[in-house]
């Protein structure tokens, strides 16, 4: 015997609503995994006690190297997902001479914690601000913070190197700023008004919103690994604390150059060469960082880049557009 069914007009509709659900359900799964992020074929990852963990030395330095090709848009995204406290997305409130942990790599700044901290294998690896990578076997959290506090010596400890590559320029003209030693500083820099805020003071105007256009050219060394990158940002002059600091009006950059790198060590051994060109249009608040080139070279006292980069780099505040800037090298550094 044959037997019918039939639904109710309530269980018609319950149906449609299950399936829209699940339907609408999937296509927000494939909305998340369809994204801008490159196939990069990166090493797993996980996040414990607030840190990234990675199986070895080996995976933590192939992570870095992938995602130095990231985008900015693309790695704040990369790190949004890992949610957790990373340094990438810590403000930094020190001036711009200080030991600060900000003037890391982006790529390092994401793997890394707001205290400048990862997980290699069971061990801790922390980056302290003055160069020195303490390594804390054992997950140990209680001697991490005893070697913070400086009532522990660390056992085991490497250093890092962040400098500045100088300009070519001699220039007194505010491009191109001398250190104390008399040896020309890294940075493109020019200084202004914001918005010509002057007041006048016993008959003398005076500024009272300085800031200042940077470009500044810089090399990394961890280990054997060497990165050279470039920083567009802008900075405002406290005038109590009469210390310059990282700004954040918004503002519109662009950058067109051609670029030239090799490191060498010694004399007789050096590495490939990097070359290209580089350009790109943004408008935000936020520092702006270029990878020129990343390279494996083995310890050498000799080691150096020698780079070639000419072109021109725009910074403009988005509301004082008189005081735009455009740096035009030939070459930059």
């Amino acid at each position: 015997m044959k037997t019918s069914y039939s639904l109710s007009p309530r269980s018609l509709c319950i149906i449609f609503c299950i399936i829209v659900i699940m339907l609408t359900g999937i296509r927000c799964s494939e909305t998340f995994n369809d994204t801008r992020l490159p196939a990069l074929g990166l090493p797993d990852v996980r996040i414990i006690d607030g840190r990234m963990a990675l199986e070895n030395s080996s995976s933590f330095f192939d992570l870095i190297s992938s995602i130095s090709e990231m985008q900015e848009p693309d790695l704040a995204e990369w790190v949004r997902r890992k949610n957790f406290p990373s340094l990438f997305e810590s403000v930094d409130t020190l001036n711009v001479d200080s030991l600060s942990l900000k003037r890391l790599p982006f790529s390092y700044q994401a793997v890394l914690n707001k205290d400048g901290e990862v997980l290699i294998g069971d061990t801790i690896v922390w980056y302290s601000p003055t160069g020195i990578k303490h390594y804390i076997p054992n997950s140990d959290n209680h001697a991490l913070s005893e070697i913070k506090q400086g009532q522990r010596k660390s056992e085991i400890t490497q250093t890092y190197a962040i400098t500045r590559i100088p300009t070519e320029s001699n220039r007194m003209n505010g491009s191109g700023r001398f250190g104390f030693n008399g040896e020309i500083d890294a940075r493109w820099q020019h200084e202004f008004c914001y918005q010509n805020r002057y007041i006048v003071v016993l008959g003398q105007e005076i500024c009272t919103a300085r800031r200042k256009y940077v470009n500044e050219l810089y090399n990394f060394v961890d280990g054997s690994w060497h990165t050279l990158y470039l920083r567009i940002k802008l900075e405002w002059y406290g005038n109590h604390s009469h210390q310059w600091q990282v700004a954040g009006e918004n503002r519109i950059i662009s950058y067109n150059f051609s670029y030239t790198a090799q490191l060498y060590g010694g004399r007789d051994s050096h590495s490939g060469a990097f070359y290209g060109t580089k350009s790109s249009y943004y408008t935000g608040n936020q520092m702006v960082q270029v990878l020129i080139a990343r390279d494996f070279l083995a310890y050498s006292t000799s080691t150096y880049w020698d780079i070639d980069i000419r072109g021109s780099i725009y910074q403009e505040i988005s509301d004082d557009p008189y005081n735009a800037w455009e740096c035009v090298g030939y070459p930059l550094w």
